[in-house]
């Protein structure tokens, strides 16, 4: 990007979940105060009732202050409900004004060239990287790495350790309690939106499968009674199927009632509940991180790429042809991008670019514009395309100056008269090498 064309916008989009993840948290914090207040208000309403039957009969008195002696305790494990949320709260207040001060650093940028954006963009490349760390499990790496930085209040290391513990109780101890839990305390905000409705009936269908499992029929029935008879409306196949599960033991291979017992499901819950966390939070289902790479391989991707499904056949005979399939400088077809870039739309070019792949091999002073430590230059002018007998294309700039630091020289030279291949060392006649030209 141009200094001239620095647009903060742009770069905001990628920003949303940064903003979107305090809000959720504190709408959260918002409605367990307000069922908390609810609910005692609702049971202290009926204690005062109570005691104002107390008072009025004989020897009541004493049945009186105990019910206010109760009422003042329920008041006083509100007030330190309603504390530890304040305080929650007060976190949360403070971790959206850091991210605000961040974002509005962004107005104050004028070019893409500047310290400060460098700053910024190093703080935001932290970010996505902790981001990513977070989704892999490793939350101590992470929380170090946001510690280090200096970013806590940018990053969201308790979310995901939280949501990392469900998972494990899903995935690993095989237990519903905890993700049951989390079901209850945003019900109301799942089924508004409609995200944890499968998740929910998920959950209760594998306890409802583990008491059959353990051969707690009768606990099983009455189970399925209470807690999936109320999803008949929109899970009835599953729901018959469960029923039919109570002829069938553990063992059985009889479809779909072997799948139902498999311990494949626990995976399945582990991911079902994910989906439903980053919903709510507004998280986007793949990293950012894979978001931001996606969005510069689609610049560089294009037809010709190993990776590009419509070019497979072309590229198989090709690799044929001339003992490989990728480009050592093209980042699409490396193995570390390949896999996220083969769903990435092709960049649009208009003009094509002929990239020498040979000048990052050769210093700034013997080839102008690879700059020696990797970067490019272009096949043109005196650097003009060649092709070797063998297939290969190379800058005739460069395969003149690599094969010369290799002691090789023309005839006019002194020289053998041979020009060696870079990759496969191949020697081929000065005279057979051609220029090309592309139509």
């Amino acid at each position: 990007m141009s200094s001239e064309r620095f647009n903060p916008d742009n770069h905001l989009i990628l920003e949303q979940p940064l903003l979107k993840l305090p809000h959720a948290l504190h709408e959260s914090v918002f409605r367990a105060s307000r069922v908390a207040i609810d609910r005692e208000t609702t049971n202290l309403t009926k204690s005062i009732a109570v005691v104002e039957k107390e008072v009025g009969k004989e020897g009541g008195v004493e049945n009186a202050v105990k019910g206010i002696e109760g009422m003042i305790g329920r008041m006083q494990g509100l007030k330190r409900k309603l504390g530890k949320l304040q305080t929650e709260e007060q976190t949360i207040l403070t971790s959206t004004k850091a991210r605000l001060s961040y974002l509005s650093e962004l107005s104050d940028i004028t070019s893409s060239t500047s310290p400060t954006y460098d700053r910024w963009n190093q703080t935001r490349l932290d970010r996505l990287i902790i981001d990513y760390m977070l989704r892999q499990g490793l939350t101590s790496s992470a929380a170090s790495l946001a510690q280090n930085r200096g970013i806590e209040k940018l990053v969201d290391v308790e979310v995901f350790v939280k949501a990392r513990g469900v998972e494990r109780s899903l995935k690993v101890e095989k237990g519903v309690g905890e993700a049951l839990g989390w079901c209850a305390e945003n019900r109301k905000v799942l089924v508004k939106s409609g995200i944890g409705s499968d998740l929910e009936f998920e959950l209760r269908l594998q306890e409802f499968i583990e008491l059959v499992r353990a051969d707690q029929k009768l606990e099983a029935i009455a189970y399925y009674r209470k807690h999936l008879t109320p999803h008949t409306a929109i899970h009835l196949p599953r729901i018959q199927q469960a029923a039919a599960l109570l002829a069938y033991p553990p063992s059985t291979t009889i479809q779909p009632y072997a799948n139902l017992y498999s311990d494949a499901r626990w995976d399945t819950l582990a991911d079902l509940f994910v989906k439903a966390h980053h919903a709510l939070y507004a998280l986007p289902d793949p990293p950012l991180l894979h978001v931001a790479l996606s969005a510069g391989l689609s610049a560089l991707k294009t037809p010709s790429c190993a990776c590009s499904s419509e070019s497979n056949a072309s590229v198989a005979a090709m690799a044929a042809a001339v003992g490989t399939n990728t480009s050592t400088n093209c980042p699409i077809c490396s193995p570390e991008m390949a896999g996220l870039a083969e769903n990435v739309p092709f960049a649009h070019h208009i003009h094509s670019t002929l990239v020498d792949t040979l000048a990052p091999t050769l210093s700034s002073s013997e080839c102008p514009g690879a700059a020696g430590g990797g970067a490019t230059a272009r096949m043109e002018g005196e650097n003009e395309p060649v092709v070797l007998p063998n297939g290969r294309v190379y800058g005739r700039r460069s395969l003149r100056i690599w094969n010369e630091n290799m002691g090789l020289r023309g005839e006019e030279e002194g020289g053998r008269g041979v020009v060696r291949d870079p990759r496969s060392g191949e020697e081929f006649p000065e005279d057979q090498v051609r220029k090309v030209f592309v139509m």
